[in-house]
């Protein structure tokens, strides 16, 4: 008997069926599907592929008997999905781009280029899930969370170092690499500000037409967030 409630199991299984004329790679948080799932799936697609992903998803939780509970078009699309016989619900999280607010951190068409098998469906190569987790968690929470540590220090390598120094140069990559090498978890969060200020810098280098598109949303929500009144969530 799957772990998961029966209908989100058979939506998941139904997915991955539906799925396979698409080049589409899960991130993270798979090891154990379709049995257990952690609080969302995060689905990597291509801009063309996200319509087509979007709607396979709701036939597919009609099929299974789910509730579409809400819906969020931004980056990522969210879709979070009822079970009101369990009352359980989870997210679905459609990724078209890896990106610190806009601001690219790597190419999602190397990274499905990169996918790999896993069971019946497809996952995130682990040196680009390895990058992913790191450099999400660093920019944008500031820390690794811990269940992800042990695969960055493995990927370091097998590709996550020469991942790292595209993006980041060779001295904050060493920097970077040395602490997670000694696993100095905690003080890997001092060198946040630096990343993030490479990520924009290198954008506004090798691509200043989309770094320039991407300020104006940038400043706005990060306004928002500035002016927003404490326990108050402006979308």
């Amino acid at each position: 008997m799957p772990l998961l409630p029966e209908p989100c199991y058979r939506f998941f299984t139904d997915i991955c069926r539906r799925l396979v004329s698409v080049n589409y790679c899960i991130l993270r948080n798979y090891e154990n599907l379709p049995y257990e799932l952690d609080n969302d799936l995060d689905v990597l697609v291509s801009p063309a592929a996200r319509r087509e992903v979007q709607t396979i998803c709701v036939e597919a939780a009609k099929a299974a008997g789910l509730t579409k509970f809400d819906i969020s078009y931004h980056v990522p699309l969210v879709m979070v999905f009822y079970d009101p016989s369990r009352r359980f619900s989870f997210k679905v999280d459609i990724f078209t781009e890896i990106s610190w607010h806009g601001f690219p951190l790597l190419d999602p068409k190397v990274v499905l280029e990169n996918r790999v098998p896993y069971g019946t469906f497809w996952v995130a190569n682990p040196a680009d899930e390895a990058f992913i987790n790191l450099m999400t968690g660093l920019t944008y929470q500031g820390h690794v969370k811990p269940k992800y540590r042990a695969l960055i220090k493995r990927s370091l390598d097998s590709g996550l170092a020469d991942r790292l120094e595209t993006l980041l140069g060779a001295r904050l990559k060493t920097a970077v690499t040395e602490l997670i090498a000694r696993e100095d978890w905690n003080n890997l969060p001092k060198y946040r500000n630096a990343c993030i200020l490479k990520v924009i810098t290198r954008t506004f280098a090798t691509a200043p037409v989309l770094a320039l598109g991407v300020v104006p949303g940038y400043t706005l929500r990060a306004a928002k967030r500035i002016l927003a009144k404490q326990g108050l969530i402006l979308r």
